[in-house]
């Protein structure tokens, strides 16, 4: 998803782009990219590189990139900046956030829980849009929500690819 923000602001103003997803969960980034050329985007426009720690090193190191923009853990956001900044980059740097998911007294609980399980526990949580933090409005929302995740957590399991 944030990826699809910042795609078309930064083509429209001149940008090319290097997509650097999490190692660990690619698949959707590189669909982004595949889209983008399907759907006519000149080549070298938007790219993507796979990769860990040195693959993002690599990227604020090199100097023919002049801007990064991020969003990681709190530890990686703040090597990454001062590793960025230290090369004369523009950094953009959002580490550590929390998205959080409110539950009105009315919600669709069963949804609720499902939801809340895929944005918790879905490729292994690291996706930037994941829903960590849970915010129940009211002590019966709190302890109905509660009861059914003690429910349905036991019930998860780990597949490997």
């Amino acid at each position: 998803m944030i990826p699809l923000w910042m795609l078309a602001p930064a083509i429209a103003v001149g940008n090319a782009i290097i997509l650097k997803p999490s190692e660990r969960t690619p698949t959707a980034a590189v669909r982004i990219v595949e889209l983008a050329h399907e759907a006519g985007v000149p080549p070298g426009i938007v790219n993507i590189v796979l990769g860990a720690e040195d693959v993002g090193q690599a990227i604020t190191d090199h100097p023919d990139i002049k801007a990064v923009s991020l969003i990681a853990s709190t530890a990686v956001a703040k090597s990454a900046y001062a590793r960025g900044a230290g090369n004369g980059k523009r950094m953009q740097c959002m580490g550590g956030a929390k998205n959080h998911g409110v539950i009105l007294p009315d919600a669709d609980l069963d949804q609720v829980v499902a939801d809340i399980l895929a944005g918790a526990f879905g490729s292994a949580g690291e996706r930037c849009m994941s829903m960590p933090v849970i915010v129940p409005v009211g002590r019966k929302t709190a302890e109905a929500v509660r009861e059914r995740l003690l429910q349905e957590i036991p019930k998860l399991r780990i597949r490997l690819h």
